[in-house]
């Protein structure tokens, strides 16, 4: 109440006073009682002080209702801003169930404007086939004696957005009596982080459980697949590198399994196609640059766009994509693959590409604990390979030397000749020794990637040259002809001398051992595009397709009967030095045709 009030009623009240004062004045003046006059002068005094009286009594009860005014003003606005501030949706109805009033979470958590929801019921902020048992819930808490109460219970409280989207909420109510009647306050809570935080907490515990329970390799892809399945889609492609010496670096895919039996066999089939580094597929762009790529809509044109053939097409179609998306596998800054998981139902959101992001860390770093384990279990077959290998080799010549000792010992002969071939034999046998021993050496220093190699501009010609001399009494020996084609005028090469005599002379033992009597073995050189290409071809029996992969392994033998078998690392020593050198080494054979083996080394 404004003091522009209170002027206006002493206004009115001093108006009055003086109307009843004038009307009492002109009584006396025209009176002829004296009496009289007395009574309305006591009667102009009374009514002066009513008036006063009156006057007072108004004038605090306006105050009084000014000052409730303002106090109420302050209440109403106090309890706006706690609405504008609180980080809850606050709803207000009326017993009829009509919304009368919502703060701005409100607005927010349903998608609606203030002005589109007031005055309507509250059913549009539920779901639909929550709707009854929620008006029977409030009838009775508007029965209880109960002020206020959490909503739910026992069982999950929904909430309707504006796009028709349900979401999981907790709620607590109170009410209110009013002279206009009951009036139902509503908090609520959107509980789909928390829910969706638990749910991936879960996940993510249940598996690095099953990922640390296993270090085999294939039971841990297995399990990289089928882990996403349900936790953040429907299925599941892994797509891994697998490592090898021969060749080009492979793509390996797996693919999960699939309760309806139309998208798993459209599973299995995409498995079965495989994936190599030509596909158009989205992997590959995955793999390159490390970046995540999500599609929450798949559409036609999309799947056309990454099927590698009509074949895929047709089983991305049937595997009915809606949404996917693919996630680079990188441990110890490797990229060892990717993992693209999709749904064919419902859309995917941001919570699945951080839940697939949060798989695909461990799901990397089990596959790689696995590789290693994998590793480390080759490399104990490796060592006790070798040491059968070694005691192998070593038990002839040191057999020999043994004997012929033992022979000098007890029962020395008296011919000199025959005391001769007795020390030539120890000696023999312990450079083969000494051989074996280099070799072993070299093959470790070449898996350690530590071969010494000192190299200088050198001339080819004489290194194959010398290197053809110091055979060529071996060839005659066996019986097979030694031929050398090799130009004066090749381009000089950055080249160990030394090591690169021992690669001709591996190569050329290998021949010698594979060429039967009356063959030949060919040692030539070429000039080739900024190098010099060599070659030592033999006419021997040639070699299996199915055995040239693992020629250049460390003791692999072909096991041919009859053939002397060396240590099986020549070869293997042979490639390690070409490696160092920067060349390349290959081999061309057939069956019945013989073999070449062919060297790349570049130009000084």
């Amino acid at each position: 109440m404004s003091m522009g009030m209170i002027r206006r009623v002493n206004i009115s009240l001093a108006a009055g006073l003086g109307f009843v004062g004038m009307v009492t004045a002109v009584a006396i003046l025209t009176t002829d009682h004296p009496l009289r006059a007395v009574l309305l002068g006591v009667l102009l005094i009374i009514a002066a002080a009513m008036a006063w009286l009156l006057q007072r009594v108004i004038v605090r009860d306006l105050r009084d209702r000014a000052v409730a005014e303002a106090k109420l003003r302050d209440s109403e606005a106090r309890f706006s801003g706690i609405l504008a501030i609180a980080a809850d949706a606050i709803v207000t109805t009326d017993q009829t169930g009509r919304i009368i009033q919502v703060n701005r979470w409100a607005e927010a958590m349903f998608g609606y404007a203030a002005a589109e929801i007031v005055g309507r019921p509250l059913d549009i902020l539920l779901p639909q086939d929550k709707t009854v048992i929620h008006r029977e819930h409030m009838a009775h808490f508007a029965r209880s004696n109960d002020t206020s109460r959490r909503m739910g219970g026992r069982r999950e409280v929904s909430g309707r957005r504006n796009n028709g989207e349900e979401f999981p909420a907790e709620a607590s109510i109170s009410k209110l009596s009013t002279a206009d009647g009951m009036l139902f306050t509503a908090v609520v809570r959107d509980t789909t982080e928390a829910k969706q935080l638990a749910h991936h907490e879960h996940v993510l515990a249940v598996a690095g459980v099953r990922l640390g329970a296993t270090l085999d390799y294939e039971m841990t892809l297995r399990l990289v697949t089928e882990l996403p399945v349900q936790a953040a889609g429907d299925w599941c492609l892994l797509d891994v590198v697998e490592e090898t010496d021969r060749g080009p670096t492979p793509l390996r895919r797996l693919a999960s399994p699939h309760s309806e039996a139309t998208r798993d066999r459209a599973l299995r089939s995409i498995e079965a196609r495989g994936l190599d580094w030509d596909s158009p597929s989205e992997t590959l762009d995955v793999m390159r640059t490390g970046e995540t790529r999500f599609h929450p809509d798949i559409a036609e044109d999309w799947l056309e766009a990454h099927a590698v053939d009509a074949g895929e097409l047709d089983d991305l179609r049937r595997l009915g994509i809606r949404s996917c998306v693919t996630v680079p596998l990188r441990s110890r800054d490797r990229m060892i693959g990717a993992l693209t998981v999709g749904t064919s139902v419902r859309r995917m959101h941001a919570a699945d590409v951080e839940l697939t992001q949060a798989l695909a860390e461990r799901a990397a770093l089990a596959i790689d604990n696995a590789l290693l384990y994998q590793r480390a279990q080759h490399a104990l077959a490796a060592r006790d390979e070798v040491l059968a290998v070694v005691s192998h080799d070593l038990r002839t010549p040191a057999s020999a030397i043994a004997m012929c000792a033992r022979t000098l010992l007890d029962h020395p002969p008296d011919a000199p000749g025959e005391r001769r071939a007795l020390y030539v034999t120890i000696l023999d046998s312990s450079e083969w020794m000494h051989r074996l021993i280099r070799d072993l050496l070299d093959a470790a220093s070449i898996d350690a990637g530590k071969l010494a190699i000192h190299l200088e501009r050198e001339p080819m010609a004489p290194m194959l040259t010398a290197v053809a001399e110091l055979f060529r009494e071996r060839a005659r020996a066996a019986d097979v002809a030694l031929e050398a084609d090799v130009p004066p005028n090749l381009p000089l090469v950055l080249a160990d001398r030394d090591r690169i005599q021992q690669m001709l002379g591996n190569l050329l033992s290998n021949a010698l051992r594979f060429t039967p009597r009356a063959g030949t073995i060919t040692v030539a050189a070429v000039r080739g595009d900024d190098g010099v290409v060599l070659s030592v071809s033999d006419t021997g029996a040639g070699i299996s397709p199915e055995n040239l992969p693992y020629l250049f392994d460390r003791f692999w033998q072909a096991g041919r009967a009859g053939v002397a078998q060396g240590s099986g690392l020549g070869l293997a020593i042979a490639k390690g030095i070409v490696s160092a050198h920067r060349g390349r080494i290959w081999v061309e054979s057939a069956i019945g045709r013989g073999s070449k083996f062919s060297v790349f080394l570049p130009g000084a």
